[in-house]
Parts: structure tokens; C-alpha cells; sequence
């Protein structure tokens, strides 16, 4: 998937700046979180953040939460420009994809970014240890990713960063040897299993200092009822499509045409879970949203969806034949402070790209 200079050039501004408005969400709910008193209006904002910790730390609990990379999914519109629909602050498991693919395509004498090694270069910065291990773990909730994470691993220690693939019923184990412990990221599905006595040692051993990690545990950026704050910031006016909470002291109408086709997205769901398009479930869409608007706490958010047409796209099918085939795109991408530092493209037969088993995925090249 090749962007030109002036889509790389639109897209590195989109990350910079969608990073500088998560810095700025993580600030305010810090500072929210150390008053004493606070208006209606901010004890609402900032039980958003409560309802999206996953288990792992809340606002005021640790410093500095912004992980060095966040994950943004684009969806390029029929007019070319790219829209942000999703911001997953706490998801490094993409990594191992884009490993995966890096290098894989050479176009013109071009091949996708260095990845690994700049994704390496951040490992390294994530700790003054000399020469630490860093433990890539992998919950058993999370055992369909633990090939993708294993593939990380193995491609860290390429580039010079001890890094090992391990499993949740090794981290009693590694808590006893160790003084300290460095991890790529602390699971929040641990949190799901009969391991939160370890998750809630590991997370002890942060504040500690006793652990360091790549990513802070502060999922709660990542919640998607932040997406209206974000839209707000300097800057990323016409980056996120019009969003709004769903709730009894919200309005969605006010932002979101619902002439419009919309979707539905649970603030804290994952993948295809809790996401409802109105142009294609329509009935559950209808029913929820109606049901939702009378709820005191949002726990739902409208989006205006982005307009796109499907792109030939081709492919093998089952039986080793190439083919052409219609896919609707998404673009995953990590951003830094500096703005993009990788991506990949997920590919759909229809509008719902999240991942799913039939997902296509392709390099993408940056020209």
C-alpha cells in the first residue's frame, strides 16, 4: 500500500498532533484527579477514565502514562483524506504484526520502514539497566496473539535487545527470582483470569519501580469516550470524523448527523465486539442507542462514519489462486511524538475491519 509524499506528509502532522492531544487528555485527568472539589462537569469527565482501566492503574496513580507509541486506526475517505476512528493507547500487539511484514515488499527500489529497529530503539530507552531482558508476555486470553508476540521477540533480539516470549502461568516463577523485571507491556487480561493477585504484584512493582515497562499501565487513554475530547484539541480539527458520548446528559445530535450512516462503539469494546453500524444493524443500532440515551453514565459512543468505497485488492484464495477481490481498508498506525512511526493495512470484504480471522493485511510503504 503506497502513500505519496503529500498522504506521508498529511499523515505525519495527523500523528504528531493526535499524540500532543493524548499528552493533553493525560494531563488534565492527572490534575482532575489531585482536586479536592470539582464541578459536575469534571467528576463526570473524569469517571470516564474509571469505567476504562482495565484493571490496571487509574489517573494520579502513576506519572508520565503516555506510552513512547500509541496505535491509531485510520479509515481514508472517497475524497483521499484520512480520518481517525480509533485511538488504542495500551495495544502493542501490532508490532509483531508489522515484524511480521517488514520487508517483505520492495517497490521501486523502496522497501517498508525499519520498524523493528526503531520499535528496538524505544525498547532500550525504556530503562537505564545495562542490557536488561525484556519479557514480552502473553496471558492465556491472549494465546491466539502469542505467535505475533513471539515473532517481536525474536525479531528485538535481532537488533541487539534481549527479549523473550513468556506466558502468564511463568510470571509467579520469574516474581520470585527476580528483583526486578522488565516487561513490553503488563496484559490488563490478566485481569479476566485467576491471575489478578500477579497482575496486581506486577502492577505494585511499577509503582515501585521494581518494573519497568514499555507501555505504562494506563489503558484508560485508550478508552473511545475520549474521542470527543481529542476531536476538540488545537490542531486536530476534521482528523476524527463528529463523536459523541451517548447518555442522558448528552446530546449526540448536536455533533453527529444521524442522517448520516453512524456507527456504535461500546467505550471500552474491543475489536467487532460492542461496534454496531446503523446502515447494516440497524435494528440492534436503533434499540441500543435509544436504550443508551437514558443511561447516567455513557458507556457508549456515536461516530459519523467515514465514506469509502472498497479497493481491488489482489489475493490467493483457498486453494492457491490468484484472485481479485473488493476489500474496505483500514490503516493501523503507530504515533509518536514526532508523528508516524509505522503502519499496516487490514483489509475487509465489508466495512467491518477489526481484525477478524478473514482479514487481509499489507505493508505499506511510505514514499
Amino acid at each position: 500500500y503506497l502513500l505519496s509524499r503529500e498522504q506521508n506528509e498529511h499523515l505525519q502532522r495527523l500523528g504528531a498532533t493526535t499524540y500532543a492531544a493524548v499528552g493533553e487528555l493525560a494531563g488534565e485527568l492527572d490534575q482532575l484527579s489531585k482536586e479536592h472539589s470539582l464541578t459536575n462537569n469534571e467528576a463526570a469527565f473524569l469517571k470516564l477514565s474509571r469505567t476504562g482501566t482495565r484493571a490496571l492503574c487509574a489517573p494520579g496513580d502513576i506519572s508520565s502514562p503516555v506510552p513512547p507509541a500509541i496505535k491509531v486506526d485510520l479509515v481514508q475517505g472517497v475524497d483521499g483524506r484520512f480520518s481517525v476512528v480509533e485511538v488504542d493507547v495500551y495495544n502493542p500487539r501490532g508490532f509483531g504484526y508489522l515484524a511480521f511484514i517488514e520487508g517483505t515488499v520492495a517497490l521501486g527500489g523502496k522497501e517498508a520502514s525499519p520498524v523493528v529497529r526503531r520499535f528496538a530503539d524505544i525498547v532500550r530507552s525504556a530503562s537505564s539497566d545495562v542490557d536488561p531482558e525484556w519479557l514480552v508476555i502473553a496471558s492465556d486470553f491472549e494465546r491466539y496473539y502469542a505467535t505475533t508476540y513471539n515473532i517481536l521477540a525474536r525479531a528485538l533480539t535481532d537488533c541487539g535487545v534481549r527479549a523473550r516470549l513468556v506466558s502468564e502461568r511463568e510470571l509467579p516463577i520469574l516474581i520470585n527470582e527476580r528483583k526486578k523485571l522488565h516487561v513490553l507491556s503488563i496484559p490488563d487480561t490478566l485481569a479476566i483470569r485467576e491471575s489478578s493477585s500477579v497482575r496486581d504484584t506486577l502492577l505494585q512493582m511499577y509503582r515501585d519501580k521494581a518494573l519497568d515497562a514499555v507501555y505504562p499501565p494506563a489503558a484508560y487513554l485508550g478508552s473511545k469516550a475520549f474521542l470527543p475530547y481529542l476531536s476538540s484539541r488545537k490542531g486536530m480539527n476534521g482528523f476524527i470524523p463528529p463523536s459523541s458520548l451517548v447518555g442522558k446528559r448528552y446530546d449526540p445530535g448536536v455533533i453527529v448527523d444521524r442522517a448520516r450512516p453512524c456507527v456504535l462503539k461500546g467505550v471500552v469494546s474491543s475489536g467487532l465486539k460492542q461496534v454496531l453500524f446503523s446502515d447494516e444493524d440497524r435494528d440492534e443500532f436503533e434499540t441500543t442507542f435509544a436504550a443508551e440515551r437514558q443511561a447516567k453514565t455513557p458507556t457508549w459512543m456515536l461516530q459519523e462514519q467515514v465514506p469509502q468505497e472498497p479497493i481491488a485488492v489482489p489475493v490467493f484464495d483457498s486453494d492457491g489462486t490468484r484472485i481479485v477481490q473488493d476489500y474496505f481498508l483500514r490503516i493501523t498506525a503507530y504515533i509518536t511524538k514526532e508523528g508516524i512511526l509505522a503502519a499496516e493495512v487490514t483489509g475487509r470484504t465489508d466495512k467491518k475491519v477489526h481484525g477478524a480471522p478473514d482479514c487481509i493485511q499489507i505493508p505499506v510503504i511510505l514514499a
